[in-house]
């Protein structure tokens, strides 16, 4: 991998995560009621800080001019905006939640016909198919009349994995993960 791929990666994580980070700020002011919200402010900030190394890991072994790449990347913009403007509903967080993890591994499992790497995509398709599960867990929870309890099980546990993957036992290495398979 070239030193532009990688600096390219790091350039697009930074610009995404302060996007979305200024967009998520901003949105803090629509919130009517904190008890219910709080649990999807603090989902969202580990999310944005999840998808800093994702796209720093990622943009760098994606093809650019990839039309399919490159819709499947607004998709995802467009859920994570979505999902700051939804703040106040639980539901819909949590339903917006579960499809950008359905659109994330449909990324990934198209990827992986595009590029090396193939044990780091598998491992991301695994972490963002069990990100499916629980949200989709979520939405039931919710569904079920348990919205508070739910967003903070949720929430605290979506922190503690990302703390896993991020710190802790670190997935988005690319050097660790390095197949010269395509």
């Amino acid at each position: 991998m070239s030193d532009k791929n990688i600096i390219y990666a790091r350039r697009r994580a930074v610009a995404v995560t302060v996007v979305f980070g200024i967009i998520f700020l901003i949105s803090l002011n629509s919130i009517v009621d904190w008890t219910v919200s709080w649990p999807l402010v603090v989902f969202y900030a580990a999310l944005l800080t999840n998808t800093y190394f994702s796209v720093r890991s990622f943009a760098s072994i994606t093809p650019k001019e990839h039309l399919g790449q490159q819709l499947i990347d607004a998709a995802l913009a467009a859920c994570m905006f979505l999902m700051v403007l939804n703040f106040n509903s639980v539901l819909n967080f949590t339903t917006l939640a579960t499809l950008l993890f359905i659109v994330a591994t449909l990324k990934y499992v198209l990827l992986t016909r595009l590029a090396g790497y193939s044990k780091l995509l598998y491992m991301k398709i695994r972490i963002d198919t069990l990100g499916i599960l629980f949200c989709f867990l979520a939405v039931l929870g919710t569904l079920s009349g348990y919205g508070s309890q739910t967003s903070i099980i949720w929430s605290v546990v979506f922190v503690l994995a990302n703390f896993y993957v991020l710190w802790w036992k670190p997935h988005y290495r690319l050097e660790n993960h390095y197949d010269n398979s395509k």
